[in-house]
């Protein structure tokens, strides 16, 4: 059976700040011993979100050291 989290492809990973998307996340990065190669974290800032939200995105990148980039 395939590892669920095992990225061998470019890839993007579509991060919304909430808590189950964090948790894809984080099974990525520890199934592949940090962001492969070839993968975008992407989050979409409607600019209608909360500043909790955007936040919990910043904190996630500075303590995963992911670059998520940020569509407005």
């Amino acid at each position: 059976m395939r590892a669920p989290f095992k990225i061998d492809h470019p890839t993007c990973i579509s991060f919304s700040a909430g808590r189950t998307s964090a948790y894809m996340l984080w099974r990525v990065l520890q199934a592949n011993g940090g962001l492969p190669a070839d993968t975008l974290v992407c989050f979409a800032n409607s600019g209608k979100e909360a500043e909790a939200p955007l936040r919990f995105v910043r904190e996630c990148a500075e303590r995963w050291q992911v670059p998520v980039h940020w569509l407005e």
